[in-house]
């Protein structure tokens, strides 16, 4: 379709959507809201290359207000195609309780494949709307912004361990951060292999300084009681112990009745009759 094509179908839509009748519309029959039509006429108008200059068309023919109330949606459908074109892809929910329907057919992923069937639409007929496939789109960006957020955050611990490490001097001077960018990929591989490893004694380090500032802290507390606090912890100790081993004489009778059970539910060997 042409420019001006594209703008006289989305005037009535933006009117629609800045005055709140777009209620109304969807209350058609098998109807999309104004607002879906909208995502798809700017899904299908970056599909051929049109939406800049559409959408600016249609900014400069509306108010700064209403304007406002619609940009999002026509930006967000943009951006959305954009992904696809440049190869990008996801999946449904792995709670969703029914697929998409994406071009009257069924379906769990959306990728470049999917852009002709989404862009093709026609209203009255069954069809995941843009806002909807927008709505898993953003979700999905975000999740995997958080999940190579935390693996960089990740990574740049292991390389500063490795940097703690005596196989760092060559690297001298460097940083956590600086070193993606003067090794190689297996120097980069290496190097989280060690600083791993270094992260792994330290953390043992850690856990022994923390159980041996504990026990200090016992013996200092034991240190500042009178005898008859003594004699209370001491009758205390030996409940508890005696506690552990009543559970245990317990728990090995409850072992060696299973084991007669399962003996005696075993086959018995035929016998020759005498």
């Amino acid at each position: 379709m042409e420019t001006n094509e594209y703008v006289n179908i989305a005037m009535p839509l933006v009117t629609m959507i800045a005055t709140k009748g777009e209620a109304i519309d969807a209350a058609k029959a098998n109807t999309a809201s104004a607002s879906a039509l909208l995502a798809r006429l700017a899904f299908k108008a970056a599909s051929e290359k049109k939406a800049e200059e559409v959408g600016e068309t249609l900014r400069e023919k509306v108010s700064k207000d209403w304007w406002k109330r619609v940009k999002g949606t026509w930006s967000a459908a943009c951006t959305f195609h954009d992904f696809l074109a440049a190869g990008g892809s996801f999946g449904q929910d792995a709670k969703a309780e029914s697929p998409w329907i994406i071009g009257g057919t069924e379906a769990t992923t959306v990728d470049q494949t999917s852009i002709a069937a989404i862009a093709s639409a026609t209203d009255g007929k069954p069809e995941t709307t843009v806002p909807a496939l927008v709505k898993r789109f953003n979700a999905v960006r975000k999740e995997r912004k958080e999940r190579a957020e935390a693996k960089k955050a990740a990574d740049t611990e292991t390389l500063a361990a490795f940097l703690r490490c005596p196989e760092a001097k060559e690297w001298k001077g460097e940083d956590a951060s600086s070193l993606p960018y003067v090794m190689n990929d297996q120097q980069i591989a290496e190097a989280k292999r060690i600083g791993a490893k270094r992260l792994e004694a330290e953390a043992a380090e850690a856990a022994e300084a923390a159980e041996a500032a504990q026990w200090e802290n016992y013996l200092a507390a034991v240190n500042r009681l009178n005898e008859s606090q003594l004699n209370e912890l001491a009758l205390c100790n030996a409940a508890r112990r005696t506690a552990i081993a009543a559970k245990a004489a317990e728990a090995a009778k409850e072992r060696e009745a299973e084991e007669t059970a399962n003996n005696a539910a075993e086959p018995q060997p035929l016998r020759k009759a005498s």
